[in-house]
């Protein structure tokens, strides 16, 4: 059955000058879903903005078509008209994208596009390089502006370092703010002097309230690692080493940055690192954990520094379990074994229409011996390499493998674990990298 989303979309300005109506947008969609699909089964679902501009991709209705084209829950996405999708052709560029990346075709019934046809791919192959242009453009303009900028002394890297401030006579330029830099000094002497970890400061920093900031370890590692505290301004294209006043001497720096690169922060091993993020705030998630000392044992945890929602590293590890075996078994031989089990069951046909032929034609029974025999001896050998990639692929399920490769699956195969508060639902978002492997093999079959 093929899975159609309808999508419909109106504004206040729309309605007023365009006499765009969201019952007209429905009608159209179905009426034309009924007329190009209605041969075969399908199912349409419609999912109507109201009052929502076409600006940008900020709409709660598209960012769910996004999660089921992730999911594979959908085949189709159809619009009256491409921009009820969307106005910017920055945003069709990423829409189309992620819609062939998940294997969705888009439909706009009055443009006439259809990406499931050659004539529609073409047009929006058209439309995707004028975007790119467009993009790479922008982009290069942007860059030369800001390296020319940067080069006459002004700071424009967007959002001012923690430690400094804009001149009050020219807010183009940015210098030391006395109070907050003592605070960095504080920071850098207790890592680099006491060895002190990022978690354990930013713990310490927030018990204080100190200056009623959300301090939280990966805070501390930005900062840390950030040249213009010692004076340098470094980037892509050039390093200025004297742009502004230091607030700490390189050494300092060097030293700090030292530390907590061999340091472990945590004093923990929390098994999903950097990779766990909230879903409301996107913000990434702090390791916290309790230790209960009657029985000595310690609970990892997740908290969100925005949000304040926190779920267990085991309710992640028990969310996820079946999502992490279908990667193994996704990444691994099931194709062969397949292939190998038809393989099987043909040679066991042919052994018995063998044994009917003797019994009912009176085919020669030498000959149907010996061919008996080395349908047997295949059958053999083809049970063996059957037991054996079974055996290897269940060794290679999630499940089966030790902590260290299932590590390594989670870093190759998994960009990012987004939990959902309340309810702690975890959600997994694979890389690119899986993604090609489950076209390939769907592709396959």
């Amino acid at each position: 059955m093929t899975n159609i989303v309808g999508y419909a979309r109106e504004s206040t300005l729309d309605q007023a000058h365009n006499g765009f109506n969201m019952d007209d947008q429905v009608r159209r969609i179905t009426e034309f879903c009924e007329f190009e699909y209605g041969q075969e089964p399908y199912e349409l679902s419609i999912r109507r903005e109201e009052g929502r501009s076409g600006k940008n991709l900020e709409r709660p209705e598209i960012q769910k078509i996004l999660q089921q084209a992730e999911s594979h829950a959908i085949d189709i996405v159809v619009v009256y008209c491409l921009d009820r999708l969307t106005r910017s052709l920055t945003d069709l560029y990423e829409l189309l994208e992620q819609f062939q990346k998940c294997q969705v075709s888009l439909v706009a019934i009055t443009d006439h596009i259809d990406t499931s046809t050659p004539i529609g791919r073409f047009f929006v192959s058209i439309i995707v390089l004028i975007a790119q242009w467009e993009l790479d453009t922008l982009s290069s303009r942007t860059e030369r502006g800001i390296a020319e900028s940067l080069m006459q002394g002004n700071y424009a890297r967007g959002k001012i370092p923690f430690g400094f401030k804009r001149k009050d006579e020219d807010p183009h330029l940015i210098e030391i703010s006395p109070d907050d830099a003592a605070i960095i000094r504080r920071i850098f002497t207790e890592i680099s002097e006491d060895r002190e970890s990022c978690y354990t400061l930013a713990k310490k920093m927030k018990e204080e309230k100190l200056l009623g900031r959300m301090w939280s370890e990966l805070g501390l590692k930005v900062m840390i690692q950030n040249r213009l505290y010692y004076g340098c301004l470094q980037t892509k294209d050039f390093t200025h080493e004297n742009y502004i006043e230091p607030i700490v001497t390189k050494e300092v720096w060097d030293k700090a940055n030292e530390v907590i690169s061999n340091k472990k922060y945590d004093r923990k091993d929390y098994f999903y690192g950097d990779q766990v993020f909230c879903s409301c705030c996107k913000h990434p998630m702090d390791h916290v954990c309790t230790t209960k000392k009657s029985i000595g044992k310690t609970y990892l945890y997740y908290k969100c520094p925005k949000c304040k929602g926190t779920i267990s590293e085991d309710k992640i590890t028990e969310e996820i379990h079946d999502k992490m075996n279908y990667i193994s078994k996704v990444t691994h031989c099931d194709d062969e074994l397949r292939l190998l089990k038809d393989r099987y069951i043909k040679l066991d046909y042919k052994m018995k229409q063998l044994v009917y032929f003797v019994s009912e034609f009176g085919l020669d029974e030498n000959y149907a011996q010996c061919e008996l025999e080395r349908m047997h001896q295949k059958q053999t050998e083809l049970s063996n390499q059957i037991e054996q990639i079974a055996k290897e692929t269940k060794q290679h399920y999630y499940i089966g493998i030790n902590r260290d490769e299932q590590k390594e699956v989670l870093e190759t195969y998994v960009s990012k674990i987004t939990i959902t508060f309340p309810g702690k639902k975890c959600r997994v978002i694979y890389t690119d990298q899986f993604n090609e492997i489950l076209e390939r093999r769907t592709k396959q079959r």
